[in-house]
């Protein structure tokens, strides 16, 4: 019990650690046929851009406005997921829990090499292997009593 409650902290812990570390595009990019960079920016930014610049510019800002409301939705998804799975794994259903957060990685994967969801996807896959593990042996245990 005192492993169980160590391991629920240490995920609502990464859970918060992680919740605001990724919410759009945070790398350098050449976005469109100026290269441009939209590090930091929120699509409502590179909307704004659009709307005052003219020709070609503006419908390279409107581009990536777009592209990065795909980033933004996609941050908001992958957040959905581990919060999803942190919920899922302290009503002790860890095996959606893992599903969760692994669909969590996934979206985010597309963008990062580094997760942000990894340490939280960690610390669920290890703990679920652990019971796995625990079960299988119980199990075994039980069979070799017959």
């Amino acid at each position: 019990m005192i492993k169980s409650n160590k391991v629920t902290r240490q995920i609502d812990r990464a859970l918060r650690g992680a919740g605001s570390l990724w919410v759009g595009c945070d790398w350098p990019t050449r976005f469109g046929m100026r290269g441009l960079d939209l590090s930091g920016l929120k699509a409502r930014q590179a909307r704004l851009l659009a709307s005052a610049t003219t020709g070609a510019e503006s419908r390279d800002w409107e581009q990536a406005a777009r592209w990065l409301e795909q980033v933004e939705d996609d941050a908001r998804r992958a957040r959905f997921a581990a919060t999803t799975a942190v919920e899922f794994f302290g009503q002790q259903e860890h095996v959606r829990a893992l599903e969760q957060i692994m669909r969590a990685c996934e979206i985010e994967g597309r963008y990062h090499e580094q997760l942000v969801w990894g340490r939280l996807r960690d610390l669920i896959r290890r703990e679920v292997e652990a019971r796995t593990t625990c079960e299988s042996m119980s199990h075994e245990s039980a069979a070799a009593e017959l």
